[in-house]
C-alpha cells in the first residue's frame, strides 16, 4: 500500500485495499463491488456485498465499517 502513487490511482487502489481488508471479502466479491453498493450512515460506510451467485438478493451481505 505504501508504494502505491500520491495520485487518483494510488488513491484508488489504497482505498480497494482497505475496503477488501475492511470487509474480509473474497476477490470476487470486491471486484464485483459498484458505488451503489455503498451507503453512507452515521456510523460509517454500509457495503452490500453479493456474496454468491444463488444468493443474489440485495442486503444480505451488508457489511458496516465504521468511521475513521
Amino acid at each position: 500500500m505504501l508504494a502505491a502513487p500520491a495520485n487518483r490511482l494510488g488513491i484508488r487502489d489504497r482505498s480497494i485495499g482497505l475496503t477488501h481488508f475492511a470487509v474480509a471479502g473474497r476477490e470476487h466479491e470486491v471486484a464485483y463491488l459498484r458505488v451503489r453498493d455503498f451507503n453512507e450512515t452515521e456510523h460509517g460506510m454500509e457495503v452490500d456485498i453479493c456474496v454468491s451467485n444463488n444468493r443474489a438478493e440485495r442486503g444480505e451481505g451488508a457489511v458496516r465499517l465504521p468511521p475513521e
